[in-house]
């Protein structure tokens, strides 16, 4: 039986044996919020301190899920109703893709479309966007193969509350962009290869940044941050061209125009001058998703068309040998390279 004088001491010592391993530290992380277009926001995350921290990407402003890491309010201060998810991950096996290295005084970038996970009410315009709480983080130096090892909690705060102007107009959610010389079956496979480029370039916009820099390398021969996060900027736009939620000026043609699919081995493309991308009777043949690794496939020969309407790349190599082949400037000017790249991304185990 105890004493009540040792009663006391009994219940701090059992409180500090059983507490969490978890460490809430100041480590100087800021996040930074600024507008891109309409909805779409960057998030800049800084580390001020004098630590580099591998940071977990789960469930939190690094994951590319949607997830509730920021909070939007109204004109009224009222909160907007969250309509993305939360999930459960495995934390008995996580590897390199599951974090990202922050060193001293380095930032890393991400984009959020914020329509994806709040439903933003009619007739207002106006609202603001705040976002805290604290990273998983483990030492720069560790190896952080277990979940264990994440037993740093970093808060972080934002550097100012960001006000944005998002229009909500229901014409643009019927619209996606203009289709001609469509029937009903080919514009439904138009529908669905946008729908895949729409969700697949915003995911890899996010690896661009944070993924496997080998990767990054191999295609555009270069890893420095500022070209990363060029490559990044691009996949998005695609990502947002090619989403039903926004407007854009491409007009998109089933069939042949001005006779150019008379090559029998034309699958699809690009006038740019005329924002139009069309499709040839041999793109209606090819898989939704090719099973062979850089094979063609109707989601990447999208993507491809589209890095030419919008950023005037050029085909210096078509194909994976050619493409890995070339130097930086042309690399990143080549429209291939971001085909693959991206292609690579939700093809992993392939063999080349």
């Amino acid at each position: 039986m105890f004493s009540k004088s040792i009663l006391p001491a009994f219940i701090s010592l059992f409180l500090l044996t059983v507490s969490s391993p978890l460490r809430q530290i100041s480590p100087g992380i800021t996040v930074s919020l600024s507008p891109v277009q309409d909805a779409v926001i960057n998030a800049v995350i800084t580390n001020h301190g004098f630590q580099g921290w591998k940071i977990l990407k789960h469930n939190s402003l690094l994951s590319p899920e949607l997830t509730r890491t920021v909070e939007i309010y109204d004109s009224h201060d009222h909160p907007l109703n969250f309509e993305g998810f939360t999930y459960s991950y495995d934390t008995g096996s996580l590897n390199e893709s599951d974090y990202i290295s922050l060193g001293v005084s380095q930032s890393f970038e991400t984009t959020i479309d914020l329509k994806k996970i709040y439903k933003f009410p009619k007739g207002e315009t106006k609202f603001q966007v705040k976002t805290e709480g604290v990273f998983e983080a483990a030492p720069l130096d560790s190896t952080a193969n277990t979940w264990e090892e994440y037993k740093n909690l970093l808060p972080y705060q934002q550097e100012k509350v960001l006000e944005i102007n998002v229009g909500i107009k229901e014409a643009k959610v019927e619209k996606r962009m203009e289709t001609v010389h469509c029937t009903p079956e080919r514009q439904a496979v138009l529908q669905n290869a946008l729908q895949m480029v729409a969700y697949r370039a915003n995911l890899t916009a996010f690896e661009a940044i944070h993924g496997d820099p080998e990767t990054f390398q191999r295609y555009f021969k270069t890893t420095l941050p500022d070209e990363r996060l060029l490559v990044a900027r691009k996949f998005h736009k695609i990502a947002l061209e090619a989403d039903p939620s926004y407007d854009t000026e491409v007009t998109y043609s089933c069939g042949d125009v001005d006779g150019i699919c008379q090559n029998s081995k034309y699958l699809a493309f690009a006038m740019g001058r005329k924002k139009t991308i069309a499709n040839c009777d041999g793109f209606y043949e090819l898989p939704v998703e090719a099973k062979n690794c850089h094979k063609r496939d109707q989601w990447s020969v999208v993507l491809h068309e589209l890095t030419h309407i919008f950023f005037h790349t050029k085909d210096h190599a078509y194909g994976y040998g050619g493409s890995v082949r070339l130097d930086e400037d042309r690399a990143l000017e080549n429209a291939d390279s971001y085909t693959l790249y991206a292609q690579e991304l939700f093809q992993p185990d392939c063999e080349r």
